[in-house]
């Protein structure tokens, strides 16, 4: 099915109510297919170990990194919940990792400090798409310093052309009077029609995303950080669990000085077929963009950074903007959207209810014969689809499984 996706579906005809349990079919396959949010891990391909511990961090050929504090573009959420000491390591990590220095000390610091600096610089720069990790010793306040690199050197300067090439088609698609709104949801857009939902060598940088064109949810959400810093949109990463899926990662974008949660994984059709492969989507789904604190943490749960704004705002909530919202139910509301998606030429219909009661009254109307009702032209049947967590409903009335 081109847009249905949710928790269950339910194909109505003139006679007849089938009810599958998040089942989905698709003409292209013959088969049912089940679809899947994010079930592969977000977990990190990064460490920290300490196989130097007895190496003496004063050797005269290891370089002492230079203390420096991040200028205020370098620093973002995970840095400000850093003490002040930790905010100075970071500012020197950050600048030797741009140096690509392959070993350095830090001065007047403790592993702790540094393993926390090192994490923060992490989580405010997907630029460091070749970092692994870093192996250390610590000795008499200092802690030395090594790198642990995933691309060999001569090899990053390739990578970074073929990414900034790939930023900038995405970057010249956009208006140059755009707003804030309008330039996240383009690259929210980019992303997930360019990216297939996949395992891969480097599934978890911005290289899966602007290279290899596959990632899973940390290369998602490290390329939509990537391209917003280039257009001065604050994005932080986050690190943290879905609900029955496991480790997961996902964005809080600053609009205009409002805070607000993006999961662009999610806004990527990803299905499975009951044999285990993939299929592919093509569509973009904008359930989470631009959501509230209570809406994501109803099947998201962050870890970290630990110092998350509450978003309340509901200013940018793509339904809201599209004009697919209903504040309460009503069968001539629906029969109106249905009339002007109609109008548009589209056979597809999602909308957004305001509360529980208003959703499952919505949900029991479409699920009957008197959502035939809200159509001008007879219709043969219809096929239907809904998201419980964000009390999301679609519509498809010319479904291929009636064909």
């Amino acid at each position: 099915m081109r847009l249905l996706r949710g928790c269950a579906t339910v194909l109505l005809t003139a006679g007849l109510v089938a009810i599958g349990a998040g089942l989905f079919f698709d003409g292209r396959f013959d088969v049912p297919i089940l679809w899947v949010r994010d079930v592969l891990a977000a977990g990190e391909l990064t460490s920290c170990t300490n196989p130097l511990a007895d190496v003496l961090v004063d050797e005269p050929e290891t370089p002492v990194a230079t203390p420096t504090m991040p200028t205020e573009g370098d620093a973002g959420l995970w840095y400000d919940g850093l003490t002040d000491r930790q905010q100075m390591v970071y500012g020197t990590f950050l600048q030797a990792l741009r140096d690509r220095q392959e070993r350095f000390v830090l001065e007047d610091c403790t592993a702790s400090d540094a393993e926390a600096a090192y994490w923060a610089v992490r989580g405010d720069h997907p630029e460091f798409f070749w970092l692994g990790g870093y192996d250390y010793g610590e000795q008499d306040g200092s802690v030395l310093v090594v790198p642990q690199f995933t691309v060999p050197s001569e090899q990053i300067d390739g990578l970074q052309a073929q990414i900034d090439e790939q930023v900038g088609e995405a970057l010249a698609g956009i208006a140059p009077d755009a707003s804030a709104y309008e330039r996240l949801r383009h690259c929210y857009e980019w992303i997930v029609d360019r990216t297939d939902y996949h395992e891969g060598e480097r599934d978890q940088t911005i290289v899966g995303v602007f290279v290899d064109h596959e990632a899973v949810c940390a290369g998602y959400a490290r390329a939509l950080q990537y391209l917003l810093a280039k257009q001065g949109i604050p994005c932080t990463y986050v690190r943290g669990e879905a609900q029955g899926r496991g480790s997961h990662g996902w964005n809080l974008v600053w609009l205009d000085g409002t805070p607000t949660y993006v999961d662009v994984t999610w806004g990527d059709p990803a299905f499975v077929g009951d044999d285990g492969t993939i299929l592919p989507g093509d569509v973009v789904v904008h359930d989470y963009l631009c959501i509230t604190t209570d809406e994501i943490m109803r099947d998201h749960t962050a870890i970290e950074p630990t110092n998350l704004p509450v978003c309340t705002s509901t200013a940018y909530d793509y339904y809201r903007l599209e004009g697919t919202y209903l504040d309460g139910f009503s069968a001539l509301a629906l029969r109106d959207l249905i009339g002007q998606a109609s109008e548009r030429g589209e056979t597809t219909l999602r909308f957004k209810l305001s509360s529980q009661e208003a959703y499952e009254e919505a949900l029991a109307f479409v699920s009957s014969q008197e959502v035939f009702r809200c159509f001008d032209e007879p219709v043969d049947g219809i096929a239907i689809a809904n998201q419980d967590e964000l009390r999301i409903i679609a519509i498809d009335w010319a479904p291929e499984e009636l064909g």
